[in-house]
């Protein structure tokens, strides 16, 4: 068994190696008021505070990393749980979800415009792709029918065949059925996206689909209704 001074000059020698007060603590197994009062004289040259401060962010490194990986392996766990719980989706499920993605993200008819068409219009793929499924699907619009257009930022015009290229991917569209158009700031999500994240917007046009519109609004007030919070 170590002596009491034994245990001493080997706290000092930690802590001139670089080792903190909580490291020792770990490794003498001492009070944590005998250890400071065993230390509190010990000076340390720049080097040994040099690497004190290293260790000591390297500690933060790997604290930091290892809380990372935890909640990411609990963040994939949560979501590998949760996607288990969505079962088959039938056509009438998937006439309400396409109802309800509309409802969010479509344009609709007003007093002041009651001939408005279906116009969809995100920049997120999966959304896009969900939102033509849907209208091609159980809503029974001729593909031939849809109009594609892309809203990039006029910053990116030197780039304009890159992005017709991959909304061309995305959708599984030919690109000359693709129209690009060109916009400032406050018509893209061009600040509010990792730049090698950009894609700009798709807009998707039904033609004739005034009546559409209509018969969409009526599905929407149909779920409210069924939902319980018709007025």
């Amino acid at each position: 068994m170590s002596t009491k001074l034994e245990l001493k000059n080997k706290a000092i020698n930690l802590r001139k190696q670089g080792y903190s007060y909580g490291n020792i603590f770990k490794k003498i197994g001492v009070s944590k008021s005998t250890l400071s009062d065993w230390l509190k004289d010990v000076k340390l040259s720049k080097k040994q505070r040099n690497l004190l401060n290293l260790n000591a962010s390297s500690g933060y490194l790997l604290g930091s990393k290892a809380c990372r990986e935890k909640r990411l392996f609990k963040t994939n766990l949560i979501k590998s749980n949760s996607t288990k719980e969505i079962g088959k989706i039938g056509k009438k499920e998937m006439l309400m979800l396409g109802a309800m993605l509309y409802w969010g993200e479509g344009s609709k008819q007003s007093d002041r415009n009651i001939s408005q068409p279906v116009e969809f219009v995100n920049s997120d793929p999966k959304m896009c792709k969900f939102f033509i499924k849907w209208i091609v699907g159980p809503v029974g619009v001729d593909i031939d029918n849809l109009v594609f257009r892309i809203y990039i930022n006029e910053s990116k015009k030197f780039e304009a065949n890159k992005y017709v290229s991959i909304w061309s991917k995305i959708i599984n569209i030919p690109i000359e059925k693709i129209k690009i158009y060109f916009t400032k700031d406050r018509h893209s999500n061009l600040k509010r996206t990792n730049k090698n994240d950009y894609k700009g917007q798709l807009k998707i046009v039904v033609r004739k689909s005034t009546d559409l519109n209509r018969k969409i609004t009526g599905w929407i007030e149909g779920i409210c209704l069924q939902s319980g919070i018709a007025i």
